[in-house]
């Protein structure tokens, strides 16, 4: 019992919660992806068929930034890194630097909004 004499909310998800997260962020993470690549495929398309430009088009990709963010926090995928060696270094990133919050937080206290150009600082 919680000090208002509620029940206390179980610690752990059971099985089958568990698996219902599991699916939900399997939709999520495709939908993010296919969202992500339309984006990023349609502002590159259009800068290098010329109908941006180049400042519209690293406007667009700030915007970008910072609505997706990198997709492997820290790393890049590189063919000779295995898994493990991706997932460490997004481990060694978020443990030096905190979490994406916190990372931006204090990119944004020191150095102003993300993806704001300097005209609009």
């Amino acid at each position: 019992m919680s000090v208002t004499g509620e029940p206390d909310e179980p610690l752990h998800l059971s099985a089958r919660e568990m698996r219902e997260w599991l699916l939900q962020e399997i939709r999520d993470s495709m939908k993010a992806c296919e969202l992500r690549v339309r984006e990023a495929t349609a502002f590159v398309t259009a800068y290098a068929v010329g109908e941006l430009s180049p400042e519209q088009a690293m406007e667009r990709l700030n915007k970008y930034e910072d609505r997706w963010g990198e997709a492997l926090c820290g790393t890049k995928a590189a063919s000779h890194m295995t898994d493990d060696q991706i997932v460490g270094q997004i481990d060694q990133m978020r443990s030096t630097y905190g979490s994406l919050r916190a990372m931006r937080e204090r990119y944004e206290r020191r150095w102003g909004k993300l993806g704001s150009g300097p005209a609009e600082r």
